[in-house]
């Protein structure tokens, strides 16, 4: 699979910027497409089934990730800044080095998450499931973490 920043990737043109079509999106999603280091700022995936997606270091910033299922998702070294994430479906994701400033993760599962090294500062993860979730190294600096379950989650004091 070539990955959508080759320019040679006939899909490279369908898929970036806030202006990429969902359908798009979720047939790259099907097709094993890899869009590590994408351009998706701002892209709206509300409620949609991600499974599968090859994301590393694609950047987000600003997008709307609401109920979205990216369980098992590598999203490492991806940039999330400002991007909302309500009820989203992180379970066992790799979100290490990511950048999850201002992010709204309420209600989110991350649990079993590795979140090794992410930067959170800012982000609201109230009544987050965090529960066996791995934050090692994580900025948790001006982070609101009310309600959230942090059983079993490591580098960090509940």
């Amino acid at each position: 699979m070539q990955p959508l920043d080759d320019p040679t990737n006939e899909n490279r043109r369908v898929i970036s910027g806030p202006s990429a079509n969902l359908s798009d999106i979720l047939e790259a999603v099907a097709a094993g497409v890899d869009m590590g280091g994408t351009d998706l700022r701002g892209v709206c995936l509300y409620a949609s089934d991600m499974r599968g997606a090859k994301l590393a270091g694609a950047d987000l910033r600003a997008a709307s990730l609401d109920g979205v299922d990216l369980r098992g998702v590598d999203l490492s070294g991806c940039n999330l800044a400002g991007a909302t994430a309500i009820c989203a479906k992180l379970a066992g994701a790799d979100l290490s080095s990511a950048d999850l400033r201002w992010v709204d993760l309420t209600c989110a599962d991350l649990s079993e998450a590795c979140l090794d090294g992410v930067d959170l500062r800012g982000a609201n993860l109230l009544h987050a499931k965090l529960a066996g979730a791995d934050l090692t190294d994580a900025i948790l600096d001006g982070a609101y973490l009310g309600g959230a379950d942090l059983t079993g989650a490591v580098g960090v004091t509940p």
